[in-house]
């Protein structure tokens, strides 16, 4: 499994919804993480397989509301640890 971090993200009041802009190759799942590598997961989006000739689509999911500034890890994990899951255009929290 791949993993991205952003440290010192700021949440500000608080978010409760994570939105990422993806084009599925073989799909996938994407858990976030808080505070560490394998720091509690707040939330998990699943993307869909679409298949090379696809274009960027929004999924989202739900998360355990954050506040201020955190750590955060965004794990990708796919079928049988397979490479190109997926391209990320954008992703926010909201």
């Amino acid at each position: 499994n791949d993993k991205a971090a952003f440290k010192y993200l700021d949440f500000g009041k608080g978010a409760k919804r994570f939105v990422v802009k993806a084009r599925a190759l073989k799909g996938g799942t994407i858990n976030i993480r808080i505070g560490g590598v394998e720091g509690k997961i707040i939330g998990t989006v699943k993307i869909p397989i679409q298949g090379e000739n696809a274009g960027f689509e929004s999924y989202s999911c739900s998360i355990e509301k954050t506040i201020g500034k955190q750590a955060i890890y965004l794990e990708f994990v796919g079928e049988s640890n397979e490479d190109n899951l997926f391209d990320i255009d954008s992703f926010l929290f909201n």
